[in-house]
């Protein structure tokens, strides 16, 4: 009823979810979402697996470790993860680079700046 009432108005419906969601991601897709957040991969999510599946019925958004990488990682580490994000994301659009949650509080701002500045190097369409 969310999705078709945004859409009514013409408007993108993107949904958030964290977690595990191989379960219900059948169920999510076929409510009609324009986008997923994210591919949570500290829950064993996995980007790749889920463009391939679904690449061609929704954008997909994410999937940089905001809870580990982003929090926790070197900046090299960031722009390696942001690198993979982009290969497995990315082919034949409908692809967002971004964290798989959000920027937390904590969050060394030289990681974002990372993201921002790898994303911007290596995540622009055409690839």
């Amino acid at each position: 009823m969310l999705v078709d009432a945004a859409h009514k108005k013409h408007i993108y419906f993107i949904h958030h979810t964290d977690g595990y969601i191989w379960p219900i991601i059948d169920d999510l897709i076929n409510t009609g979402i324009d986008a997923l957040h994210s591919i949570d991969p500290s829950a064993g999510m996995k980007l790749a697996e889920v463009k391939e599946k679904y690449g061609g019925k929704t954008a997909l958004c994410g999937n940089v470790d905001a809870a580990t990488t982003m929090a926790y990682g070197t900046t090299e580490q960031v722009a390696e993860e942001t690198k993979q994000c982009i290969r497995d994301g990315a082919s034949g659009g409908g692809y967002f680079l971004t964290t798989s949650n959000c920027i937390y509080k904590g969050i060394p701002p030289n990681n974002t700046i990372t993201l921002t500045d790898v994303g911007k190097k290596y995540g622009r369409y055409p690839l």
